[in-house]
């Protein structure tokens, strides 16, 4: 028997089951978030290409958090189909021993968790800085891009303006400005016509043809100015409202090793970066934990004729009880100083027992059951 050609066999039938879990996994979360980002951001100007590339931002921080499960279910799944099959039980009569049978799972679980690393200390955090740093300039871009003639509308913090038509070369009609940012001296502005532009990252409305009106009743000497042309900035109250402060969750390995002086300035932001580096860190383990939990489930149990939830349920109970485990070490009731021991010990814990049921002869986890049937 060619052992190499049944370690490809098996390792081909998981990655395919694998991918096939992944992208369905990804595709329905990815669903379900861009409809969330479509009440954020759709219909601010963005272009169906614009809005389909900012949705795709935040597709490596999903795969962070969906590989361990997608693995999970693909060994479960391709060992359950083997033991179905009896083609399990015809490879260890034949002398194909547990460990074979593991390689190429352990080989596509390293893979696996190398791209785990890439993404979860550097893709992951870039793209979703990225993703909120494209979602505020769509929101100070709707101003430029979507307003809309005949309604009252607010297009800056303290601003409220209303424009009568949209000409056909693009210039606003009869345009009306209420500019309240400063309670106590809220002016009135009226245009002829006018115009949004952007120049950098500050929004400005162009006037032209027009009065300045000072609605300040308390003030004697309220006057009208009329002017031929006025710029009018609609952030200059918001004092760059746009920038994006670093998250904990946002910092990359480069980041980690030497903080930006501005991440610096933010309360507990090295306390709360470490928190995420050790549920990172922890994320790696778990395809490793994953995959021999699923491989561990399914063969030490014996052919069921009642079929295999069982052993689904089972290694679901025990992946979740791992995931909160990890939650709970790396979180902020575990100190600092020892939060990454916890975590290596809890690894060592679950994968040693893992082990120990793969290699330990004649150990089944679901024989006492059959027991008490037959009994």
């Amino acid at each position: 028997m060619n052992q190499t050609l049944i370690e490809r066999y098996i390792g081909a039938r998981l990655l395919r089951t694998f991918l096939v879990v992944t992208l369905v996994f990804t595709l329905v979360i990815w669903l379900i978030q861009t409809l969330n980002l479509i009440d954020n951001i759709g219909g601010k100007g963005t272009t169906i290409i614009g809005f389909l590339g900012i949705s795709l931002l935040g597709i490596p921080g999903l795969l962070t958090y969906i590989l361990p499960p997608a693995l999970l279910i693909a060994v479960l799944t391709q060992m359950i189909r083997l033991l179905q099959d009896h083609e399990y039980f015809a490879l260890s009569a034949a002398g194909f021993s547990p460990r074979k049978l593991l390689q190429p799972i352990l080989l596509i679980s390293a893979v696996l968790a190398v791209i785990q690393l890439l993404l979860s200390f550097y893709i992951a955090p870039t793209a979703t800085h990225l993703l909120r740093q494209q979602k505020n300039a769509v929101s100070e871009n709707f101003v430029t891009d979507a307003f809309t003639p005949g309604s009252f509308q607010d297009i800056a913090p303290g601003i409220t303006a209303f424009a009568d038509t949209l000409s056909e070369t693009g210039e606003l009609q009869q345009v009306l400005i209420y500019d309240y940012s400063d309670a106590e001296h809220p002016v009135t502005y009226t245009a002829r016509e006018g115009r949004i532009t952007r120049t950098g990252t500050k929004n400005y409305f162009l006037l032209l043809e027009g009065h300045i009106h000072d609605d300040n009743m308390q003030r004697s000497n309220r006057g009208l100015i009329v002017f031929s042309e006025y710029v009018l900035p609609l952030n200059a109250a918001a004092k760059e409202t746009s920038a994006i402060h670093m998250r904990p969750g946002d910092t990359t390995i480069f980041q980690i090793l030497n903080p930006p002086a501005a991440a610096l300035t933010q309360k507990d932001f090295i306390k709360r970066m470490h928190e995420s580096v050790r549920q990172r860190v922890a994320n790696i383990t778990t395809v490793l934990v994953y995959a021999f939990l699923g491989f561990v489930i399914a063969t030490t149990a014996s052919l069921q004729r009642t079929g295999y939830g069982r052993q689904v349920m089972t290694a679901a109970s025990f992946a979740i009880i791992y995931q909160i485990g990890i939650f709970v070490l790396s979180g902020e009731t575990a100190q600092s100083s020892l939060s990454i021991a916890y975590l290596a010990v809890w690894f060592c814990l679950f994968a040693g027992v893992c082990l120990w049921f793969i290699f330990a002869p004649g150990v089944r986890l679901f024989k006492w059951p059959e027991k008490r049937r037959a009994l």
